[in-house]
């Protein structure tokens, strides 16, 4: 009974901690690294955002990444930032697996600090996206995988508002 009542606090407590990044939020600034060097994630005032995290070894982010690349077409305008923690990523050039993608100036990958993510973002679960509009304010977050036309449907929903 005892556990079972701890258990019961420690939830109520986790839910009613305040949400690490809230819909609302604004980008914040992110570095992550390239083959070029070092940027820095900003808010982007001429067009949508979308992040992407993800990791090379999960079956869900690399079929989220060909959706992606097969729906090319359908995200032009659209600013993609595809973030992982592997360190290693570039060394093998495994962005090459979706060429659409990774020949296109509107997509940017990179290599983020793990605590870095999860402290600007909240999770590093993976796939892990997130939506901003042109203002930067975030407006819609999944954790998991998504067919591509529910991210469609997402990145048209401040078009209607």
């Amino acid at each position: 009974m005892i556990i079972f009542l701890g258990l019961i606090g420690w939830l109520i407590w986790q839910r009613s901690k305040p949400e690490v990044f809230p819909e609302g939020s604004i980008i914040p600034e992110l570095e992550y690294k390239n083959e070029k060097g070092i940027h820095i994630l900003k808010v982007d005032t001429t067009q949508k955002t979308m992040v992407v995290l993800f990791h090379q070894k999960c079956d869900h982010c690399r079929y989220q990444l060909e959706q992606f690349n097969d729906h090319f077409n359908e995200l032009m305008g659209i600013g993609i930032y595809i973030f992982t923690t592997e360190q290693q990523f570039f060394k093998n050039n495994n962005m090459n697996q979706w060429p659409r993608l990774s020949g296109s100036e509107s997509v940017h990958w990179g290599i983020v600090n793990r605590e870095a993510f999860k402290n600007n973002f909240g999770s590093t679960a993976t796939p892990y996206i997130l939506f901003f509009n042109e203002s930067g304010e975030l407006y819609y977050k999944i954790q998991g995988e998504r067919r591509i036309e529910r991210i469609l449907e997402l990145l048209r929903y401040t078009e209607q508002t």
